[in-house]
């Protein structure tokens, strides 16, 4: 939830995909979920990521621009943010506020468009996207890498087993991209509370049930998705895929981190 002036307003995920199809059918997936923003006092929110992706097609950018210019949304922090406010508030998360940068509309002095298009001049964003973009392959590989030295008890990942999982996982991550942070805790001989960083949380369960229940074949997209959805625990409202919808629904009976994340897929939105 965000307050503005007073009102409570429910942050409301849109993954790549849901983003490109709202915004190549302007008249009726874009116009229900106005209607549907505005019923449920929500307002749209994005990753920098997803904006990252439909840049790649030019239509579909500018068409993009053209429509979240001129209505209320939300550009959400990245993972890397996400964790770097987790360690500094540890271990109180709730403190997080997953808030990049917020567009009030037509009326509003900071426009997205404007504010995009000054972005993407700066030799710093562009080197950090075209990073980004050719990472994405090694991040993959090195998901599917872990798949096999985490093998099931019996044919059967028990909640305990997938709770070690996160753990160790998650610990992984934490070390790895905040080595500073992580050196202290073990210094002080202490163990990292993992419950105090639901997007690594997430970020976790989301590789367990994408690549170890399912046994699933990784995509080239996956690495934008699973760093797309570190943020859920920070929302209220996640629009995606199935197959992420149904995921949703497995983390919800391993944890309740996530319990106040309503999810739904375009079908949804289509028949409202």
């Amino acid at each position: 939830m965000i307050t503005l002036n007073k009102t409570q307003y429910k942050l409301a995920l849109i993954d790549t995909n849901i983003l490109s199809e709202i915004v190549k059918n302007r008249f009726q997936e874009f116009q229900k979920i106005l209607k549907w923003a505005d019923s449920q006092k929500a307002i749209i929110c994005f990753s920098l990521f997803s904006i990252l992706e439909i840049r790649k097609v030019p239509i579909i950018y500018e068409k993009f621009l053209e429509l979240f210019s001129v209505i209320p949304c939300i550009i959400l922090k990245s993972h890397e943010q996400l964790l770097q406010a987790e360690v500094t508030v540890y271990p109180v998360f709730s403190n997080v506020d997953p808030v990049l940068v917020g567009f009030a509309g037509p009326l509003a002095k900071a426009k997205l468009k404007d504010v995009l298009d000054t972005a993407f001049n700066e030799n710093q964003i562009l080197l950090d996207e075209k990073k980004w973009n050719s990472g994405r392959e090694e991040i993959v590989a090195g998901i599917k890498g872990l798949v096999s030295n985490f093998p099931p008890d019996n044919g059967k990942y028990t909640k305990q087993k997938i709770r070690e999982f996160v753990q160790l996982a998650g610990f992984q991550q934490i070390a790895i991209r905040q080595n500073k942070f992580a050196n202290s805790i073990v210094k002080s001989k202490n163990s990292v509370d993992i419950d105090a960083f639901p997007s690594i949380k997430m970020t976790s369960l989301v590789v367990f049930y994408k690549f170890y229940a399912d046994s699933r074949q990784s995509l080239t997209s996956d690495a934008f998705d699973i760093i797309i959805f570190s943020l859920t625990p920070y929302v209220d409202v996640v629009i995606s895929e199935n197959h992420f919808v149904e995921i949703i629904k497995k983390i919800k009976s391993q944890d309740s981190f996530i319990d106040h994340v309503n999810a739904f897929n375009i079908s949804y939105l289509r028949s409202l």
